[in-house]
C-alpha cells in the first residue's frame, strides 16, 4: 500500500490536513481515536483547531491515516 506524503503541514492548517486525510481514508473521527488511544474528543479538538497535537501524538494519528510527515528543515533558537 503506497503511503501519503504531507509536504505542506503548518501549525495553522494541522486540523484541517487530518480532517482530510481522515475523511479519504473513510475513518471516522471514532476509529482514529481508538487506533491511537485516545479520546474522540482529542480527535475532534484536533480537527477543530482547539489544540495543537504534541509531535508524538500527530506521528501517531498520520500513521493512523497511512501518511509519513517529512522535516525539511528545522530552526534552531538561540538565547543570545
Amino acid at each position: 500500500m503506497e503511503r501519503n506524503i504531507i509536504s505542506e503541514l503548518t501549525i495553522d492548517n494541522i486540523g484541517d490536513v487530518c480532517r482530510r486525510l481522515r475523511k479519504q481514508q473513510n475513518m471516522s473521527q471514532e476509529e482514529v481515536a481508538i487506533g491511537i488511544g485516545v479520546a474522540i474528543s482529542t480527535i475532534e479538538r484536533i480537527e477543530n483547531k482547539k489544540v495543537i497535537p504534541r509531535l508524538d501524538s500527530l506521528v501517531n494519528i498520520l500513521k493512523i491515516l497511512n501518511c509519513e510527515m517529512l522535516l525539511s528543515s528545522i530552526n534552531l533558537l538561540n538565547d543570545s
